[in-house]
């Protein structure tokens, strides 16, 4: 490799005739010199060129290796602005390949094989194992001391100091993604544990397909049937103080919420937020998949209770669950069939969770293996304590994020809040996810903000989470 200067070749004694010596090697590749410069203008590189003797190279460029080529003869060849790195840029690997069948368990899975190469005495071997049963795990040192202490990654496989012997055996801990999560988080973090949006959220992960919240109105549905508690009752207050509301009005919500503790239940002609045509099919579906039950309204006329009576138990005369006295049900010209979701759904609604599985449901849409948290309070050795909505794994990276119901509230300093905890928690990807539309603006913000911390951007909005609504 030559450094050569503009515009003074010419005067360099007998330099052509010593690089054309140079030049004559065995005929393996062609062309013989690449000239490139960021600055010099590709007609001086051809002069240049013509002062040492070369000949422009017309043909593909070539290179390989022969047994018994001739040398390479004047005139010599070149081109100009060619990308060297194809030959500058590589990384050399040494051993043999060879291929092994093992029986996977959940505890110990032992790899036994013969050595592909042959040792005479002591000393020892790197060994470095791949496999179907090692891909979706991230290449972390603690997951990697998770397999076996002391291994490490290497070149996208496990790599283990041995004895360099004829006859391998290994034993292995091939960890399950829920067991990868949290020796990620252990080396992130002093302490950390489910939130309290987390634990439930998790509890209906492990026993339920959360796949149906991503049916068209479905969300909306349960949304509406959600029994509204202190936070709601909060906010009408305070919205109703600040629009001068008299007596009457506070009246009247108290009445609606004062002290009950009732599920809320709705026909399908009082949904707002579903199309009557699709009403009933939305709320049957929520019954189809055990979330939601039929039932008929009860009117009291002795007490004035309203009370949802679940189909099953509306055989014989209408009886008032209260004062047990005789009612009638709610009808017109036939029977209303009232709609009311299962108590632990209504919980997760009410408490906000419902977004975060539904972010889950999109992720894991779109990986191959995935385990995720709904939720985590994490603690650090500044001594800081911070929550992260989702963290998890897929296909061998960590995620973590924020997820709104309004994207308004990802403001400048929440964003930064965001990307700066996935940043400590060693995350790949950050995610952000609304269940509304995330303005372009906002998720330029996050771009910049995950770029100057090497991160990647997932932005999950209403068209992804919730297709078809």
């Amino acid at each position: 490799m030559l450094i050569i200067p503009s515009g003074v070749v010419q005067h360099w004694l007998e330099f052509p005739d010593q690089l054309a010596h140079v030049l004559e090697r065995p005929d393996e590749f062609a062309p013989d010199v690449l000239l490139r410069s960021a600055s010099v203008p590709e007609a001086v590189l051809d002069e240049t060129a013509s002062l040492l003797g070369l000949e422009r190279y017309t043909g593909t460029p070539r290179i390989g290796r022969r047994i018994g080529v001739s040398m390479r003869k004047a005139p010599f060849t070149y081109t100009v602005n060619l990308d060297p790195r194809t030959w500058l840029t590589f990384e050399r690997s040494y051993g043999i390949l060879t291929d092994v069948d093992v029986q996977l368990f959940r505890g110990t899975t032992t790899v036994r094989f013969s050595s592909p190469v042959t040792f005479r005495g002591g000393g020892k071997a790197l060994v470095r194992l791949s496999g179907a049963a090692l891909e979706g795990i991230p290449r972390r040192a603690a997951v990697a001391n998770l397999i076996q202490t002391g291994s490490a990654w290497h070149d996208n496989a496990l790599q283990l100091t041995a004895l360099a012997v004829n006859d391998y055996l290994f034993e292995l801990h091939i960890p399950e993604l829920p067991e990868v999560t949290n020796a990620v988080l252990n080396e992130s973090t002093t302490r950390h544990q489910l939130s309290v949006k987390g634990k439930p959220g998790m509890a209906w992960l492990d026993r339920t397909d959360i796949g149906p919240l991503r049916e068209p109105r479905v969300f909306s549905a349960i949304r509406e049937l959600t029994t509204p508690r202190i936070r709601r009752l909060t906010r009408e207050l305070q919205k109703l103080r600040k629009e001068g509301a008299v007596d009457e009005d506070i009246a009247e919500i108290a009445a609606r919420w004062g002290g009950r503790m009732e599920r809320s239940y709705k026909s399908v002609e009082q949904l707002e937020f579903v199309p009557k045509e699709i009403g009933a099919h939305v709320l049957e579906r929520l019954c189809d998949v055990g979330w939601a039950e039929r039932g008929l309204r009860l009117i009291c006329g002795l007490c004035g209770l309203h009370s949802f009576v679940p189909l099953p138990d509306t055989s014989g005369r209408a009886i008032c669950p209260g004062c047990g006295s005789f009612g009638e049900y709610d009808k017109s010209s036939t029977l209303t069939v009232y709609y009311r979701l299962n108590s632990y759904l209504d919980l997760l609604s009410d408490q906000g969770v419902l977004p975060h599985l539904i972010t889950i449901a999109a992720l894991k849409s779109a990986g191959k293996s995935s385990h995720f948290l709904p939720g985590i309070d994490t603690w650090f050795s500044d001594g800081g304590q911070r929550e992260a909505d989702i963290f998890g794994v897929r296909d061998g990276q960590i995620l973590s994020g924020e997820v709104k119901t309004s994207a308004s509230e990802f403001t400048h300093e929440q964003i930064v809040h965001d990307v700066d905890l996935s940043s400590m928690l060693g995350a790949d990807l950050h995610i952000m996810a609304a269940t509304d539309v995330i303005s372009g603006e906002t998720q330029e913000d996050a771009r910049r903000e995950c770029e100057t911390r090497e991160l990647g951007l997932i932005v999950l909005q209403r068209g992804d989470l919730l297709p078809g609504d």
